[in-house]
């Protein structure tokens, strides 16, 4: 899955989209997916509108967070979630969550280069260009890719779990634990559950290399 947001600040900023895609049996099913604005409470800034092509305007017939939550609920309800930023993540859903920046991390521990959707692009070989990027769904997709090509990987070593203990991943503003369950929030953030919260709980994640429905 992927969201969209009125800007990266996860205490000031507000989500403005949401995308998501099934993975199935080692295949993505972009017949089932998720796509649903949704409208902020604050306008975008220009400059994220031109990123990523979302205007006020389409907006201002979007609905609510709360309105929408439920629906994207029952979408993921019973899966594993894939995304790339998983610490930003609001939610109390109690789906575990699979980052891809940090399943990347542990597998290549010797990474020095922030790692980035783009960084992943090019390491990984993904192909891009018929993909709308900074667009939720579009974005889901190549999660998805990256996700899978990743699970190749794992398979390839034969890994049939992976522990993300204390694993600390180098990202564009700072460096974030990343837990199976993004269950904590800072204690002075707002209760309003369409912010970005990053999570910054310290545990464990596993991974089980032979699932074979995830939700990205």
């Amino acid at each position: 899955f992927d969201l969209e947001a009125t800007g990266p600040d996860p205490d000031h900023d507000f989500i403005t989209q949401i995308g998501a895609v099934i993975i199935e049996n080692g295949a993505i099913q972009e017949h089932q997916t998720f796509e649903t604005l949704v409208k902020p409470p604050k306008p975008i800034p220009e400059k994220i509108e031109r990123l990523t092509g979302i205007s006020n305007h389409e907006l201002e017939t979007a609905r609510s967070f709360a309105e929408v939550f439920e629906e994207f609920r029952e979408f993921c309800k019973g899966s594993v979630l894939v995304t790339q930023a998983g610490y930003e993540w609001p939610t109390d859903i109690k789906e575990p969550v699979i980052v891809t920046k940090a399943l990347y991390t542990y597998l290549y521990p010797d990474v020095s280069e922030i790692v980035s959707t783009n960084y992943l692009i090019r390491q990984l070989g993904i192909y891009d260009q018929d993909i709308r990027r900074h667009r939720a769904l579009g974005d889901s997709i190549l999660i998805a890719r990256i996700f899978l090509k990743l699970l190749e990987e794992c398979n390839a070593r034969g890994l049939q779990s992976i522990s993300f203990d204390d694993l600390q991943v180098k990202r564009e503003i700072w460096i974030r634990y990343f837990n199976r369950r993004l269950e904590e929030r800072p204690a002075n953030a707002s209760s309003d559950k369409s912010r970005l919260y990053p999570g910054e709980k310290v545990g464990s994640s596993a991974v089980a290399a032979g699932q074979t429905s995830f939700w990205a």
